[in-house]
């Protein structure tokens, strides 16, 4: 789906070749997420499998971050107006700067993992969040406010006033409750997981 939206939800080879690209690197990123959260939860083998799979899952992330960047102002010509184009290129230019900087730090920190008394085992995670909070502000920032590059911005797509009105009623419930059962699950499993078995 992020491939199609990138590409403009057109219907070609390329289209389909970017799309399947972009679902590796979306898989390789959820799967580097939770290596580096198996990283933090866990200790011994598959503590130690764990920094395996985020060493690999990095690796692909990095490529496929690499990939997006140079093709999206490529097929894109907001987006390439947006990148190159002062002051946007200026905010433009640090999202991937930090993003393959910290990628690569979180590399040489994993391959010094794990450490004694297990410290520093939450870092790759942190930076791994970072570095996706940064890639999708920088995807946001390239097409707001269009959700079709170039065709239907978010004003045209939103339904009546009262639709809205209504989800919002809905979202100021659900969202307190939302929050809350992920604050209550996280304190449940605090600290690392002794034995999988019972979870």
């Amino acid at each position: 789906m992020l491939g199609s939206f990138v590409m403009g939800f057109e219907e070609s080879f390329m289209t389909c070749a970017f799309a399947t690209l972009s679902a590796l690197g979306v898989t390789c990123a959820y799967a580097l997420i939770g290596s580096t959260w198996l990283i933090l939860k866990t200790s011994d083998d598959l503590q130690l499998r764990a920094i395996q799979r985020a060493k690999l899952t990095g690796k692909i992330s990095f490529v496929g971050i690499l990939v997006v960047c140079i093709a999206n102002p490529l097929i894109n010509q907001l987006v390439f107006e947006r990148w190159t184009t002062p002051p946007f290129a200026y905010f433009m230019a640090i999202v991937p700067f930090v993003s393959f900087t910290l990628l690569f730090i979180g590399n040489l920190v994993l391959k010094q993992l794990p450490l004694k008394d297990d410290s520093g085992c939450w870092l790759p995670f942190l930076i791994t969040v970072v570095v996706y909070i940064f890639c999708f502000c920088g995807l946001v920032f390239s097409f707001y406010p269009y959700v079709v590059p170039s065709e239907l911005t978010i004003w045209d797509a939103a339904s009546a006033p009262e639709s809205l009105r209504f989800i919002l009623y809905g979202a100021l419930i659900v969202i307190p409750c939302i929050l809350a059962y992920t604050v209550f699950s996280y304190r449940v499993f605090w600290g690392k997981v002794e034995d999988l078995r019972y979870y």
